[in-house]
């Protein structure tokens, strides 16, 4: 219980510091803005979604800001087609993000870390309502049949006029940081 306390303690005056003086306290806050990214390599992209049918790369990134989870950005690129027998031009597909809000954060009894959000259409289609989950199994501590990818993004979309539904998969490897800022709010009273 005391190392509890000792380490409670260490962390909140690690992020927070103050300054007094005769007429004013100022408070330091620390807050951390890290973005996590993954490599994904396994896609089973399902035809009615509207996610390219040719991923050949893609990534998910999770941005915090503190130990909040702000938003999700699924980026994928589709692979160069060029038809036999036809001349074409060497360009670069045009890369597709889908950002969403991170607006539900859980973990659950074995440690998986799931982040979930929602969007409605997008470059897509006005008419999708979009859904992103974001699954870290990289702290899993149970037991399971087959082995987990680190990192598993299920992207569902939902047809708002015609209620035509969608359910793809991607996984890769185990969300690292890409990025990380360090910024410090005062606060004078």
């Amino acid at each position: 219980m005391t190392k509890i306390l000792i380490s409670l303690m260490i962390t909140i005056f690690s992020t927070v510091s103050f300054q007094a003086s005769a007429d004013k306290l100022v408070f330091n806050k620390v807050i951390d803005d890290v973005t996590y990214v993954s490599q994904l390599s396994k896609f089973k992209i399902d035809p009615a979604s509207n996610l390219p049918q040719n991923i050949k790369a893609a990534y998910i990134q999770i941005r915090l800001l503190g130990d909040k989870p702000v938003s999700a950005a699924l980026t994928s690129y589709r692979a160069f087609s060029c038809p036999a027998g036809r001349f074409c031009t060497m360009m670069m597909p045009i890369p597709l993000t889908v950002q969403v809000r991170v607006n539900d954060f859980s973990i659950n009894a074995c440690g998986v870390k799931i982040y979930q959000g929602t969007t409605t259409g997008g470059n897509q289609t006005e008419n999708s309502l979009i859904k992103l989950t974001v699954v870290d199994n990289t702290n899993n501590s149970c037991p399971t049949i087959a082995s987990l990818d680190p990192t598993e993004v299920i992207y569902e979309t939902v047809n708002t006029e015609t209620h035509q539904t969608s359910h793809s998969v991607l996984a890769g490897s185990k969300l690292e940081v890409q990025n990380e800022v360090h910024n410090t709010e005062t606060l004078v009273q």
